[in-house]
């Protein structure tokens, strides 16, 4: 596997005149599908600031995954060649999931998304890697994910009505089971995180118009009133 880096910029200046060749020392940690063990950190091997790339052998099975930045313990966003990200994708959509562990699934949200915001990697690829939420209960991936579909967000809204309704649809499918799972109040077993996670849902379904959160905030909102004094 051939490993290379370059400077991530979200836009780049056409009419830059800054030709410094940025390179760092780059810890490298990875796993693979096969004995996948996301829980060593320390790097295997380095890419040097001198190295404009370096070769890695028998890093992985050929027909296997392999996810850099373990627990992603390293700042750096990381892209790999098509067949890892459909690997990557089919691992995500498949019933075991959790084998790739909260911290590198929301990296695997937010290096594609980003990527895809800067024009590295297209944005088909990029939605691939969020199609599996429709079953993601953590909150950190969701936290990812949220962050990126903003951008989103506001970027349609200048759009085509046509297809900002496609990005809503699309985000309400997603969301749809942990709406009815996570539920409109709160319960005295609720862990934090799900109580960050439920304000992050329910603000996302009623902004996007899911009416049965609409009527439920109406509700709530009308006992609160009633119940008020002044």
């Amino acid at each position: 596997m051939s490993i290379f880096q370059e400077r991530f910029l979200i836009q780049r200046n056409p009419n830059s005149t800054d030709n410094h060749d940025y390179k760092w020392w780059i810890p490298l940690s990875y796993t693979g599908k096969t004995g996948a063990n996301f829980n060593v950190t320390t790097p295997a091997r380095w890419l040097r600031a001198n190295e404009s790339q370096i070769v890695i052998e028998n890093i992985a099975e050929s027909s296997d995954w392999i996810i850099f930045n373990l627990q992603e313990s390293a700042y750096y966003r990381v892209n790999y060649d098509a067949n890892n990200w459909n690997s990557l994708i089919s691992q995500l959509n498949s019933e075991d999931y959790t084998v790739i562990p909260p911290v590198n699934r929301a990296q695997l949200l937010d290096d594609s998304l980003n990527l895809a915001r800067a024009g590295i990697l297209d944005y088909a690829t990029a939605l691939g890697v969020t199609s599996y939420l429709s079953k993601e209960s953590d909150y950190i991936p969701w936290a990812s994910a949220f962050t990126a579909f903003s951008l989103l967000d506001r970027r349609l809204k200048g759009a085509a009505d046509e297809d900002y309704q496609l990005f809503k649809n699309y985000v309400l499918n997603l969301i749809e089971e942990l709406y009815n799972t996570l539920g409109f109040d709160e319960k005295p077993t609720d862990h934090h995180l799900d109580k960050f996670l439920r304000n992050n849902v329910l603000t996302w379904a009623c902004n996007l118009g899911l009416e049965d959160c609409i009527n439920r905030s109406k509700e709530e909102l009308a006992k609160q009133m009633s119940n008020a004094s002044y």
